[in-house]
């Protein structure tokens, strides 16, 4: 059973879930990750990633990093995979609720982008997990996080630590 060998992985994602809370974007926005007609976000020609952060969840050796992905060309992307030299582990999550139930969902086949949109990595939703960190993350560090898509190919983005209280 997967949470008697992982309690760590468990209890951390249980405390990033309880100390971190966001407000959802409405169905239909730019926000939502769905097309969008036009923004001021999905201006420009190629995709690109804004407001990245990262959090060392109390307690243990997890993070999470936040942020948005803007797309603002014509075609669809998919984001195949995440690293960083700051955990051995760095994966796409989705936090799901089914009922009373919490839980996480990898995007083991990548995590789409669709043409000029704009997907938002927050609390509570999809996030990037950072897993088996290194050390642990101070605020005010920062840390470099390379995200691969397919059609854009790799982004090296330098991230910075913030306090989980900001």
């Amino acid at each position: 059973m997967m949470v008697a060998k992982r309690p760590s992985l468990l209890l951390g994602s249980l405390l990033l879930l309880a100390l971190t809370a966001a407000c959802a974007p409405e169905p239909g926005s730019a926000l939502s990750g769905e097309p969008a007609e036009s923004t001021p976000e999905l201006t420009g020609d190629t995709l690109r990633v804004e407001d990245a952060h990262a959090i060392q969840v109390p307690g243990g050796g997890t993070g999470a990093v936040y942020l948005r992905v803007v797309n603002p060309t014509d075609r669809d992307d998919l984001l195949e995979a995440v690293a960083t030299p700051a955990a051995k582990v760095a994966e796409v999550h989705e936090t799901v609720k089914e009922g009373s139930l919490v839980r996480m969902r990898a995007f083991p086949e990548g995590m789409p982008v669709p043409a000029r949109s704009v997907v938002i990595l927050e609390p509570e939703g999809k996030h990037v997990m950072l897993m088996a960190l290194e050390k642990i993350l101070e605020p005010g560090e920062e840390i470099e996080l390379e995200l691969r898509f397919r059609e854009a190919g790799p982004l090296l983005v330098t991230v910075p630590v913030i306090d989980i209280g900001s």
